[in-house]
Parts: structure tokens; sequence; C-alpha cells
């Protein structure tokens, strides 16, 4: 589950950063995950990845928050998911 909780930091944190940028990040993010889980996880890894990036740019465009930390608690019946995030002044992409 916490890798779930990464890969959606790593795509939302993502989208505020300017277009070069962002392949970059996607691009390590990518690849160090493609390193633990194998070459057969690409196809999947870069449909959740283009999913989530899109998704955030369709429902949240403006939204400036960056994801600066997380707490997952693992609960008996669920988990409690809280983050921290800081509003980026950044020019707009």
């Amino acid at each position: 589950m916490e890798k779930l909780v990464v890969l959606g930091m790593c795509a939302w944190n993502a989208t505020l950063l300017p277009e070069d940028e962002r392949k970059k990040l996607m691009n390590g993010v990518v690849q160090t995950v493609l390193g633990q889980a194998g070459e057969e996880w690409r196809g999947d890894l870069e449909y959740i990845l283009t999913s989530l990036l899109n998704r955030k740019d369709l429902l949240y465009a403006d939204d400036r928050r960056y994801i600066v930390s997380y707490q997952l608690e693992d609960r008996p019946a669920d988990y409690h998911l809280s983050m921290v995030s800081m509003v980026l002044d950044l020019p707009a992409k």
C-alpha cells in the first residue's frame, strides 16, 4: 500500500513542475520502480502514472499544494492516510 501512496505523491508533485522537469522526475520514478519490480511492469506502471498525472491536471489543475510528507496507518479494518503539504509559489506551467 505504501508504494502506491508514494507513486501517487510523485505524480501529484510532478504536475506542479514545468514539463521538462516533470518528464525527468517521472522517468526517474519509472527507472527506480522497474529496478525493483522488473521490466515487465513498464506498461502497467506508465499507464498508472499517466492516469494519475492526467487526473490531477483535469480535476485539480489549480491546486498548487506540494506534498511534503505523509503517514500511512494500517488499522484493523482499513488504512488511514494523513498528508502534509505546502503551497508552492511557482509560475503556472
